[in-house]
């Protein structure tokens, strides 16, 4: 890997930059307040949306792995290699996602 390519990633929080696990959290606990107070949660539906917001807290902390998968891509020697991490990824993501959906669906029911 040339010496650019090291430089972006170390400058750049999307591609594994140098964001601390703590302020990845802050940022994550504000995100939720926003959205919280956002969506006017009342009394009454603070058990489904604690329910939402810990499946939220999950998937980005999933996010936060994928990222890391990303990272470990760049390395890879072989397209083969690449692909592998990248279904890997993928699958995670997918799984990450359907285990969002039984919590937003009880928050926000059709």
């Amino acid at each position: 890997m040339d010496s650019g390519m090291m430089q972006l990633m170390q400058r750049c929080p999307m591609i594994g930059g140098k964001i601390g696990s703590g302020e990845a959290a802050a940022h994550s606990r504000r995100r939720i307040a926003f959205l919280k107070a956002e969506l006017a949660i009342t009394e009454a539906q603070t058990g489904v949306w604690d329910t939402y917001a810990a499946a939220l807290r999950k998937n980005l902390e999933g996010k936060r792995s994928a990222r890391e998968v990303r990272k470990k891509m760049i390395y890879a020697k072989s397209p083969v290699g690449r692909l592998e991490l990248h279904v890997t990824a993928m699958e995670s993501r997918v799984g990450a996602l359907k285990e969002m959906k039984p919590a937003l669906a009880d928050l926000m029911p059709c």
